[in-house]
């Protein structure tokens, strides 16, 4: 069982100077996401018909299955790892803490399945930027609690 596949493409355009690594199932969703992002900025015409792709199995990435812990979790417990990694950026893993209210019952029970955990005083925010909330935390993700965020990583973003 070794994880999911996220193949890599080299897409070009024949009027752009460099070629962009794009994460697609096919050749064709590769140039079709270039495309999209094109037209984002403002680019027009025939598109498709300047673009190629070519597979980079050398940039492909490896993501591994769910992680059994998920199944265990509530739907917001699954929010708060998945936030605290930033499953959802351009870039997961990022990031690897949640600030929130100390007694925020989520966290502390991810921290009760020691997914995260929180430094005793070193975690403390300075209360002049949170309108006066003196018991403000970082809780920060273990190791496992950052398998099981990677685990949530999708395939292919959307």
């Amino acid at each position: 069982m070794i994880g999911r596949h996220r193949k890599a493409y080299e897409v070009r355009a024949s009027s752009a100077d460099e070629p962009d690594c794009v994460y697609a199932p096919t050749a064709a969703k590769a140039k079709a996401q270039l495309v999209s992002r094109m037209e984002d900025c403002g680019w027009s015409g025939n598109l498709w018909a300047e673009l190629s792709a070519r597979r980079l199995p050398e940039r492909d990435v490896w993501l591994s299955h769910p992680h059994p812990v998920l199944e265990r979790l509530t739907d917001d417990e699954k929010h708060a790892i998945a936030h605290a990694y930033g499953v959802t950026s351009r870039n997961p893993g990022y990031r690897d803490h949640f600030a929130t209210h100390a007694s925020d019952m989520t966290l502390l029970r991810l921290a009760y399945e020691e997914l995260i955990f929180t430094p005793p005083a070193a975690s403390r925010m300075n209360p002049s930027f949170l309108d006066g909330t003196p018991d403000m935390v970082f809780f920060y993700l273990t190791d496992l609690g950052k398998a099981v965020a990677a685990s949530m990583v999708e395939t292919y973003p959307r």
